[in-house]
């Protein structure tokens, strides 16, 4: 079955498209049959059932994870006050360990290369920053100046309540930054969510300036669960994700607007492993009686964490962190 040009390719325009497969909600169960097709050009995976963009706001209900934060007041309440001075810095020093550790994995930290050159004259945007964690601990971190633009009413209102940050609610397009403001950009898995990424591309593009960077985090399409689990792949994540990308088509993409791709790290993490798994044994993963059996599983997590770590050496896992640099 193939697709005219009324289905085109977010990148490469009016295509023949391949049907891939037919998915629906697993994670949330948000009702509808989602039809996703490839470009035979980039290889970007992306869905052409007709999508309204008004209607996009209803695929994330009140429990999506990635527009929640936990308040800090919760931490400061588990801070022993009894606690001996070795055993909070042990605690302090493990949970250190714990930190790098993940990075590691996920390859979420940003590059030394970047980072030491960040400082308080440095300004930094997040697009996509959900409640602006992210943005939290950098600021703590590097003193930079942050700014974040975001969708969701709800993750910009604890973004301010909880961690006083100034945060856009809206689109980037519409977001009243002067031109080249950012030395930093960075869209940590928020552009396969939104419906024109070239629009997205084009306005990082002008905020940016002359030799800054930009750091993007992407499911890839081409990972090897990807390829094995198809419409039961976690990071699908359907259909909410309304594009799946693949070094190919992000380098096209990036390319076109004066980015050069410096570096791409994969994740190392056997999450996105243990969520398919869960879909394929299991269906779904927001019913009660089988919530997260497989996938928040630590056992099996220890056990599949060396082969995960294998297919991230190999780029072959489910996540890649992009980094592109302004040649201009």
């Amino acid at each position: 079955m193939t697709f005219t040009d009324a289905n085109k390719c977010p990148i490469c325009g009016p295509v023949t498209a391949t049907l891939s497969f037919k998915a629906i909600d697993r994670l949330h169960g948000i009702e509808g049959e989602y039809i996703y097709a490839k470009c035979p050009i980039c290889d970007l995976l992306f869905i052409v059932t007709p999508i309204k963009k008004e209607d996009i706001s209803t695929f994330y209900p009140t429990s999506y994870g990635p527009h929640k934060s936990l308040d800090n007041e919760k931490e400061i309440a588990n801070i022993r006050n009894g606690d001996s001075h070795f055993l909070r810095w042990l605690n302090r020093n493990a949970k250190r360990f714990v930190i790098i550790l993940n990075h590691w994995l996920k390859g979420t930290k940003i590059k030394r290369t970047i980072y030491r050159n960040l400082n308080n004259s440095s300004m930094v945007l997040d697009v996509g920053c959900g409640s602006g964690k992210f943005l939290s601990n950098l600021r703590s971190e590097k003193g930079v100046q942050v700014y974040g633009v975001e969708i969701s009413k709800a993750a910009v209102k604890r973004g301010t309540r909880i961690y006083g940050l100034d945060i856009i609610h809206g689109e980037l397009m519409d977001a009243p930054f002067s031109p080249k403001s950012f030395d930093l950009i960075t869209a940590w898995f928020s552009l396969e969510h939104m419906p024109d990424p070239e629009k997205e591309i084009t306005a990082m593009k002008k905020l940016l300036k002359d030799n800054g960077n930009i750091i993007i985090g992407l499911p890839n399409s081409k990972s090897l669960n990807a390829w094995l689990f198809k419409d039961r792949w976690y990071h699908l994540d359907c259909p909410r994700h309304l594009h799946l990308w693949n070094t190919t088509s992000v380098n096209k993409l990036l390319g076109r607007h004066g980015l050069e791709i410096t570096s791409i790290v994969f994740d190392k993490t056997p999450w996105g492993l243990l969520g398919s798994l869960q879909y394929l044994l299991y269906q779904n993963n927001y019913l009660e009686d089988r919530r997260n059996k497989i996938s928040r599983n630590r056992i099996l997590y220890i056990l599949t964490l060396p082969w995960t770590i294998l297919m991230g050496l190999l780029r072959l896992s489910d996540i890649m962190i992009v980094y592109c640099k302004n040649k201009t």
